[in-house]
């Protein structure tokens, strides 16, 4: 979010009522001088967000009713106030203003933005000749009011980005004041704020940013019909079908669907811990809400995220703690959001907020990264190259980077290097709807070798974790169901530590794995062996993170 340092934000002309009606007046008046029955495309603006940190919900209904005022009186564009009672600006998302736009008859929807709001002042002054015994002092001061809306407008129809625009306006004036110093006691003339710089700047940011989106609202007018009908937009786009409807495209194919049962897979590194693996597993994926389950090095916790939030929020909470609240509003936590997504792509670069381990959260601006679009990741125990986002920046002044899945409908965080915390995602599974079996069956009756990487350790330790219990029953109903199979069972570990060490917890990992397969899954001890490799036959190169947690596995073959 952008830090505004200085006193007076934009705000403050909201504080000062008095000057924002006689402006509001002013424009509503002249309003009617452009009424015209050639008004073409018709585009509701919501009250425009604050991201300077000091806004009210007051004020930005009030800088949404100037822009449609100015849209009235400069343009053909017919304009219309879309009402969102009872919704903070800041976390309207595109299908929700699509959905608003449809209900009150608007094809096109503008969600606007303050970005920036300030003042910022000098002084020159200096003492008249005394007169009298008296002192007059006269102080000149120039303040520079500075003003940035941006405006995001939204199809009805689809939820689609049309068009981001956005709007400066600067005013600098120069102001004087006269202070009497005597034995009565003292005076200022300051003006006051009626014709503020702040003011005056925001009046001319708001033309300018009315006449990008007449210049823009040209090119999709004849797209977007004020006859476009109501049709729903399906939120998950893996369920959605392309629509009959000439105004409406396709829905985008989700690369990772959010959905129940998505489980992701996560590398770690601390200094004070080393290499672990964390999993976050949606448990509830709803229209309004989705839930996650995380489970780390010593910590279990269960977060909801409001379907709003992955819309719109600009902070990731990446970091899990067992004493972590519910909820944290405001927030995402499994990858960003889709507006921040949006920017990326659209502009380059976005504000963002991060938050890892138990610290507190980091604000700044990410810039996309030119060079290759890939990251890889096995994906449905397929190795694949996931469309990403790269991008760097300072977050409070520290260097971060951070890679994105290119997927609005689910763009996860799939690296990031922040002070001292490391993480890359290796594995991501999701439920998939077609019907395919178990790889592991399939695996071990076409080649009589599986890799498998479900099963979970803490660190340095042969204790199995208990988000391995799946792949633990996976592997038990596999040998239910071919009686005459017998597995041989075999640990491997990266390169972290000793030779003796590494043969050691592998040999005690592979003993692990059996130990749960006969006491919790009743698997007879006579069809399992074990035996371990430590560091002796790795995957990939132990030089990465991602190569190291693809190491520590565990490989079952068919004797």
């Amino acid at each position: 979010m952008t830090r505004v340092p200085t006193p007076t934000s934009w705000v403050s002309l909201h504080r000062h009522s008095v000057s924002h009606a006689l402006f509001v007046a002013a424009c509503l008046t002249s309003v009617a001088s452009a009424q015209s029955s050639d008004r073409r495309l018709t585009i509701g603006i919501l009250p425009f967000a604050d991201a300077t940190g000091g806004g009210t919900l007051d004020a930005g209904v009030s800088v949404g009713r100037l822009v449609q005022a100015e849209m009235m009186r400069a343009t053909k564009v017919q304009s219309r106030f879309v009402t969102a009672e009872n919704i903070d600006p800041a976390n309207i998302g595109p299908d929700q203003a699509a959905a608003l736009g449809r209900a009150q008859n608007a094809p096109v929807v503008l969600i606007g933005t303050v970005i920036e709001g300030k003042n910022e002042e000098s002084r020159k002054g200096g003492w008249l000749p005394s007169i009298r015994g008296q002192s007059v002092r006269v102080d000149v001061r120039a303040v520079k009011g500075k003003v940035v809306l941006q405006g995001d407008l939204i199809s009805s129809a689809t939820g689609d980005l049309l068009a981001t625009v956005r709007a400066t306006g600067e005013v600098t004036d120069k102001q004087f004041s006269g202070t009497l110093y005597s034995t009565f006691g003292s005076w200022d003339s300051w003006d006051n704020f009626l014709a503020s710089p702040m003011g005056k700047a925001l009046r001319k940011a708001v033309e300018e940013l009315v006449k990008r989106i007449d210049a823009r609202a040209a090119t999709f007018g004849k797209t977007e019909s004020n006859d476009a009908p109501a049709t729903t937009h399906v939120t998950q786009a893996t369920q959605a079908t392309p629509s009959t409807s000439p105004s409406r495209a396709p829905a985008v194919q989700s690369v990772v669907p959010l959905r129940t049962g998505l489980t992701i897979v996560t590398a770690v590194f601390r200094e004070d811990l080393g290499d672990y693996e964390s999993t976050k597993i949606v448990t509830v994926a709803n229209e309004k809400e989705i839930q996650v389950a995380f489970a780390g090095q010593e910590v279990r916790v269960t977060r909801t995220v409001q379907r709003s939030d992955l819309d719109t929020a600009r902070l990731l909470r990446a970091g899990f703690n067992n004493d972590d609240d519910a909820k944290y509003p405001g927030s995402t936590a499994l990858g960003t959001s889709t507006r921040v997504l949006r920017e990326l792509l659209a502009k380059g670069q976005a504000t963002v907020g991060l938050q890892v381990g138990d610290g507190g959260s980091h604000f700044g601006t990410l810039k996309r990264l030119d060079g290759p679009g890939n990251y890889s990741a096995i994906l449905n125990d397929e190795r694949v190259d996931l469309p990403a986002i790269r991008t760097r920046g300072k977050l409070d002044g520290s260097d971060a980077q951070v890679v994105f899945l290119n997927d609005p409908t689910n763009p996860l965080v799939l690296q990031f290097r922040f002070d001292d915390r490391t993480l890359d995602v290796i594995r991501i599974l999701y439920p998939s709807d077609a019907t395919g079996g178990s790889r592991i069956e399939r695996e071990l009756a076409n080649r009589k070798r599986v890799d498998v990487y479900g099963i979970y350790f803490d660190f340095g330790s042969d204790r199995i974790r208990p988000e391995s219990e799946a792949v633990l029953k996976e592997i038990a109903d596999v040998l239910k169901k071919n009686p005459d199979w017998t597995l041989n069972v075999a640990g491997h570990t990266d390169n972290i530590g000793s030779d003796s060490d590494n043969q050691d917890l592998s040999e005690r990992r592979a003993a692990a794995v059996k130990k749960a397969l006969v006491d919790r899954h009743r698997v007879r001890a006579n069809r399992l062996e074990t035996a371990g490799f430590g560091e002796s036959q790795p995957k990939e190169s132990n030089t990465t993170l991602q190569g190291r947690a693809r190491n520590r596995r565990v490989e079952l073959s068919r004797r």
